[in-house]
């Protein structure tokens, strides 16, 4: 968050900065007979812009820096769901979880032999994004950027990464397909 302030407070003296440029000896407003309200507009509206393209270049650093956390740890978390609509969350091992593996679970039947290793009840969660920059965040900055990937153009069909109860966590022993 600090880093995004910093990059905003930049941008933010780049546009008034190239705004002082671009008026030599008074505004283009006041040398047109325009209203010094029209120059504050142009200013305040080049700000939202170099505001938000920033936001969006940081929003880019986050997810590739979370998809290269992904990729380092040693255990991928799964979500599922039981035909009775309880939620499982699986921890596998890296060393055994493949892009095959993944395909194979994403859509099939199959049965799961491990250990429960944790009973989410009440308002009790499981933050999917833990493991990355992003779930040191907390959960709701990660429901918040999940929530904005899925209302942009592109549309994913994203799980909400924070599971919440009736859920179990299951270290797995093995995974019949």
């Amino acid at each position: 968050m600090v880093e995004q302030q910093e990059a905003e407070k930049a941008a933010a003296d780049s546009a008034a900065k190239a705004q002082k440029r671009q008026r030599p000896g008074g505004s283009a407003a006041k040398r047109a007979g325009g209203k010094p309200e029209d120059d504050l507009a142009a200013i305040m509206e080049g700000l939202m812009q170099q505001a938000q393209d920033t936001q969006n270049e940081m929003g880019t650093r986050l997810v590739q820096r979370m998809v290269d956390d992904i990729a380092q740890v040693p255990v991928h978390d799964l979500l599922l769901r039981t035909k009775e609509g309880l939620h499982a969350v699986l921890t596998v091992s890296s060393e055994f979880y493949s892009s095959a593996t993944n395909e194979y679970l994403r859509a099939g039947e199959f049965r799961v032999v491990g250990k429960v290793t944790r009973v989410v009840t009440g308002d009790k969660s499981i933050n999917l994004t833990r493991r990355t920059v992003l779930g040191v965040a907390g959960p709701d900055i990660a429901k918040e950027m999940i929530d904005s990937v899925k209302n942009d153009a592109v549309q994913l069909d994203v799980a909400d990464p924070i599971v919440e109860a009736p859920a179990i966590q299951i270290l797995p022993m093995a995974i019949f397909l």
